[in-house]
């Protein structure tokens, strides 16, 4: 699982019409494009042979809409909703870099996901227009393993169910924290990893549930809230 998969809506976007009206698009087609009304949603996977897939649709113009499979650094034809070239490259773990050619003309535009969704910034080469557009991650894909990368606060958590862990002892730890999730209707299967030991068991969403260690100072009250998660640290003495 990449960290560019899953769903998402267009929330708001700027300037785009003048940006697609350089690209060859009519000022009628660029009206029904952008109707208020017409929900874009962008859906994207990542594929077993390392290429990606990306679902574009358009409720109100479907004759916007787009598949394309392409691999990372790779140079894509399209036909469909219009004869062009797509090469994606990876500036870094959250961002690509997309370089579409539609006849004589080149926009370059930086996809960025984040916590809450992806933003695009564009422009078209030779112009000086440029367009941006909000997306919100509407259907996150939670299902695979996820190794530990950093955290805040979790050491003083921690603390709570071992006190007997030193900084120096927590920080080599780190890079054997890992959790598998399997995402179930309505909850979670996760199966916990770290040099304290292994758990396994599951959550549902919006309920709260015990968790404890072996040897425990202290019980935590946790809800999973679609991967937001509350705790409330219950002290046992």
């Amino acid at each position: 699982m990449g960290k560019f998969d899953g769903k998402f809506v267009m929330e708001s976007s700027q300037k785009v019409a003048p940006c697609m009206m350089a690209l060859g698009m009519t000022e009628d087609m660029c009206k029904k494009m952008l109707d208020p009304k017409n929900v874009v949603t962008v859906t994207v996977s990542e594929n077993s042979d390392g290429s990606f897939t990306s679902d574009s649709k358009h409720s109100l113009a479907p004759e916007f809409n787009s598949v394309v499979t392409f691999k990372i650094g790779e140079t894509t034809a399209i036909e469909k909703p219009f004869p062009m070239t797509l090469t994606v490259t990876k500036k870094n773990e959250n961002t690509w870099i997309n370089r579409t050619e539609m006849g004589d003309k080149v926009m370059i535009t930086e996809n960025v996901v984040h916590n809450y969704g992806m933003s695009i910034r564009g422009t078209v080469e030779g112009t000086g227009l440029s367009l941006t557009e909000e997306f919100k991650r509407v259907s996150p894909q939670v299902t695979g393993f996820y190794a530990f990368e950093s955290e805040e606060g979790l050491y003083e958590i921690s603390k709570l169910w071992a006190p007997q862990v030193e900084l120096a002892d927590f920080e080599k730890m780190k890079p054997d924290m890992a959790l598998r999730i399997v995402e179930k209707s309505g909850g979670l299967c996760v199966d916990e990893r770290s040099p304290l030991g292994s758990k396994v068991y599951s959550v549902k969403f919006d309920e709260e549930y015990e968790y404890s260690q072996p040897g425990k100072q202290a019980t935590a009250s946790i809800g999973f809230r679609h991967l937001f998660i509350e705790i409330k640290i219950q002290p046992d003495f």
